[in-house]
Order: C-alpha cells, then sequence, then structure tokens
C-alpha cells in the first residue's frame, strides 16, 4: 500500500447530491406535515410526544443518564482551529489534501447520545432484545400489549422499527465517537508536535473523511425518518453510500496493522508522545476512554451495520417490497468486511516476507526475490535430516534443516540463530513431490522421502527427512501435497 493510500483522498460523491437536496427539502416541510408524520407513530403506539421524544427516552433509558440533555451526553465542542501559532500551522500542514475536520452534525432528532463505545457495550451484543425492551415496556407508554420479554413476545412491526431506530440512533453516537477523536485527538497542536508527519497520518489515517461520510449517511436516514417516520426502506440508502464505504474503509481498516505496531511503539519509545496522549485521555470529553477505542471504530461500524440489516431482515415480511433492496444492502456490506479482512491478511503476508527476506542469505546457491506479488508463506518449521555412517551398523546421526514452504516455492536451509542459510530450492508445487517410506530399519517411523525434479541447479534430487512428531509428519505431508500455484517458476 501507497502513503497516499494512508492519506486517501476523498472527493463529494455524486450519489449525496439527493441526500443534500432532501435535507433542505426536509427543513422547508411545513409545521403541520411534521406534526402529521409524528402523529403517525403516535397512532402506532398510542404516546404523545412524537419520533423526536421516542428517540430521547431509548437513550434515557438504555444509557442511564441523567437526561438526554445532560452535561455528559452533548456533543463534544470544537476546539479554537486559531490556537495553533503561524509557525506551528508552516510546520504541521498534514491534513488529508484539502479535508479539514468537520464540524459536529446537528441531528434533527438526537440531541443527546453517549459514544459508541458505551453504546456497543449496552446494545451491541448481537440481538435487539434490550433495545426492543426498554423502547416497548418503557418509552412508548400507551402500548396496549404488555411489555415483551423477547424479540418473539412482540409485535414484529415494532420490533422493525426499532431496529431501524437503532440503525439511526447507533450512527449518531459512532458519529459523536469520531468527533472525538477528530476535534480532540487528530487537531491537537500538543500531540502533532510529539510525531512526524507520516506517523502522524499512520495514525490516524483518513478518518476525517470517514467522519465526512457518517455524517452524510446519518442526514440520508433522518430526511428518512421525516419523510416517512415508519421508515419503510433503508436498504437504498444503505446501498447508496456503499460505495463511499468501500473506498474509505477498506483502507483504513488495511492500515490498521501499522496504526497498532505504530501506536505500541510510540507509547514504549516516544515519552513526549505517553504524555500528550495521557493528558488527552483524561479529558472528561472522552468519557473515560482511550485513543486506540477511538481507533478501532471504523472497523466496529461497518460490521454493526451488517448486524442491524440482518435483523431488520429477518423481522420484515418475506414477502415485503423491501426485502430484495434489504438483502442487496447486505450483501454488499459484506463484500465490505471481507475485503477489509482480505487486504488485511495480504498486509500480513508481504509484511511476512518482508521480514523474512532480511533473514534469508543466498552464499551457496544461486539468490532468488523473495517478495513477489501473489506469494506468501504457507508453513515453516526445522526438520531432521538423517546422515548415515560410512559402515554398516552405524547410528544414524541427524541433521537439523529449515524449510520454508510458500505457495509457489520450497526454501531449504541451515538456521543459524535467527538467521537462514539456504541450501536449495525449488518451485512448489510443479517441482516438488513426497512419498511415503516404507519401514526402514533404523529411521524413525515420522520419515519421509522430499524429492525435487529440478533444484536451484536444474537437477532432480530426492531426500529423507524425518519430522518430529507424528502431528508434524501430517502437517508437513498435508501442506506439502497441495496442487495451487500461483507464480511462476523462480
Amino acid at each position: 500500500m501507497s502513503q497516499h493510500d494512508l492519506g486517501c483522498s476523498w472527493s463529494d460523491n455524486s450519489d449525496y447530491a439527493s441526500a443534500e437536496g432532501r435535507t433542505k427539502q426536509m427543513n422547508g416541510v411545513t409545521e403541520d406535515k411534521g406534526s402529521e408524520a409524528a402523529n403517525q407513530l403516535d397512532h402506532l403506539f398510542g404516546t404523545p410526544g412524537g419520533i423526536t421524544s421516542a428517540l430521547k427516552s431509548v437513550a434515557f433509558h438504555m444509557w442511564g443518564h441523567g437526561g438526554c440533555d445532560s452535561p455528559e451526553s452533548q456533543p463534544c465542542p470544537v476546539p479554537d482551529q486559531n490556537k495553533d501559532s503561524s509557525d506551528s500551522k508552516a510546520k504541521h500542514q498534514w491534513s488529508f489534501g484539502k479535508h479539514k475536520p468537520a464540524t459536529n452534525f446537528k441531528s434533527k432528532y438526537i440531541h443527546g447520545c453517549p459514544l459508541y463505545q458505551d453504546y456497543c457495550k449496552t446494545s451491541g451484543k448481537g440481538d435487539m432484545m434490550n433495545l426492543s425492551k426498554l423502547v416497548t415496556s418503557q418509552c412508548l407508554l400507551g402500548l396496549q400489549s404488555p411489555p415483551c420479554t423477547s424479540l418473539d413476545t412482540a409485535s414484529p412491526p415494532q420490533h422493525i422499527l426499532k431496529s431501524k431506530f437503532e440503525m439511526i440512533v447507533s450512527e449518531a453516537s459512532y458519529l459523536k465517537s469520531l468527533g472525538v477523536v477528530i476535534n480532540h485527538f487528530f487537531t491537537s497542536k500538543t500531540l502533532r508536535l510529539t510525531l512526524s508527519k507520516m506517523e502522524h497520518r499512520i495514525l490516524f489515517s483518513n478518518l476525517c473523511v470517514v467522519q465526512t461520510a457518517s455524517e452524510r449517511f446519518l442526514k440520508d436516514l433522518e430526511v428518512r425518518l421525516g419523510e416517512d417516520v415508519m421508515i419503510s426502506q433503508v436498504g437504498d440508502i444503505v446501498l447508496r453510500h456503499c460505495p463511499v464505504f468501500r473506498s474509505l474503509y477498506v483502507p483504513y481498516v488495511t492500515n490498521m496493522m501499522y496504526q497498532e505496531a505504530l501506536f505500541k511503539r510510540l507509547l514504549q519509545e516516544n515519552r513526549e508522545f505517553l504524555l500528550a496522549v495521557t493528558k488527552l485521555e483524561s479529558d472528561s470529553v472522552c468519557q473515560r476512554q482511550r485513543l486506540k477505542s477511538f481507533l478501532v471504530l471504523p472497523f466496529q461500524r461497518i460490521t454493526r451495520l451488517k448486524i442491524i440489516m440482518e435483523s431488520i431482515v429477518k423481522l420484515t415480511e418475506k414477502d415485503s417490497e423491501s426485502v430484495p433492496c434489504l438483502r442487496e444492502a447486505i450483501e454488499a456490506i459484506h463484500k465490505i468486511v471481507s475485503e477489509c479482512n482480505e487486504q488485511t491478511q495480504r498486509m500480513k503476508q508481504i509484511e511476512e516476507l518482508v521480514h523474512l527476506e532480511k533473514l534469508v542469505y543466498f552464499r551457496k546457491v544461486k539468490s532468488i526475490a523473495l517478495i513477489i506479488s501473489g506469494r506468501y508463506l504457507v508453513h515453516e518449521g526445522s526438520l531432521r535430516q538423517p546422515l548415515l555412517g560410512s559402515s554398516w551398523g552405524t547410528k544414524v546421526t541427524f541433521k537439523e534443516i529449515y524449510i520454508h514452504l510458500f505457495n509457489d516455492l520450497l526454501l531449504i536451509s541451515l538456521k543459524k540463530g535467527l538467521r537462514f542459510s539456504v541450501l536449495d530450492y525449488a518451485a512448489f508445487p510443479s517441482h516438488v513431490c513426497t512419498e511415503p517410506l516404507k519401514e526402514v530399519t533404523g529411521l524413525p517411523s515420522e520419515s519421509f522421502l522430499l524429492r525435487l525434479s529440478r533444484n536451484h541447479a536444474g537437477q532432480a534430487i530426492a531426500l529423507i527427512l524425518v519430522s518430529h512428531t507424528m502431528s508434524d509428519l501430517q502437517t508437513w505431508m498435508k501442506a506439502l501435497s497441495t496442487t495451487k500455484s500461483t507464480v511462476t517458476d523462480p
């Protein structure tokens, strides 16, 4: 991944144009039309106060605040961007392209919510039971049915609506946490002075534009809520935002491996960074949350979004017109999560090759490049090579050799300390095969024959190798029996 990818730029997407248009339209809705929409919810649940009070009640009862407008639940303040001196500004012009941290989004319906970390502790356990029970039994007081104890005992339409509410409320909570990490940590002059330009970029990656994407997603959800209080469809909104989610979340999650390693190193080796982070974390705006908990939020959110969508589909009637779009949205989110995992795994494989190349040296054989596109390490470990004596009855001795098996290459080495001196290699699996050995007097039962039909010198050779245990033997035989190869001969 290039340096540019770590600072992934993001431009306005045409898909958002309609969202902003609807936002203006919503702001111009008349008082009568807003009251009519609110009355639809009141009619369903028999509860006065409209959609805003319902959502506020969800937050009130779920998060144990003294009220949704309590000081602890207010959006974090935006730091004064003019605090830095002109010299500091000149020294630290590092933001992602021309993008600057966005100001906090003013939700039309949710005026207070916890940080996303606290939200996940309360309701992010894979089901909707707690949220649905609180909304049903406590928040919507006019409900005719008794308080429910599980999803199965409540009216499905009510739970569908609560699942959709969770998507909106949880996005607001997520956006609030992003606001803290951007406005409190990212823009901190003190923290910036402890880091190099690249360290700052790796640590915060593309969080600024992730925040912008979350804000626009929440705007679209709230616009839909204003247009249709029953929120008949959310799949189309998720689908419309998925291209942007993919362009932002995949690079961010891929960078998390470097981010975590850097963060750990900075805490151990950079005392100024440690002191700055500790002081920032002690601020009340963080609500006792550590910087690390803020940095993992994007991955937590994209996976949680899939769970919420699956909950909505599960509670929606199978013949509903909204189901196909919901399923398509779930599949789109699933692809994003899968790509995040695949890219993370690929970066780990590349890091492994980079590290190994520093330890391997070719003294007696022709050197080859280890870092090749598509190559990854499959298995590695030590094996024993028997050395037979010249006279009959001589005790068998063993030499320790080390094998690195890649998806396209077999490397045979002698391990000397932490380094590996290469003895031989061959393309795998085209020039490598194994054979089980029949009982041979003096050889352990864990022995097998390794054949290289064409080694580094173009010759065919065979080696008797002995694993340390029967379990190791089975592992090696299975690994060496693969027939997949994606890279040409070395």
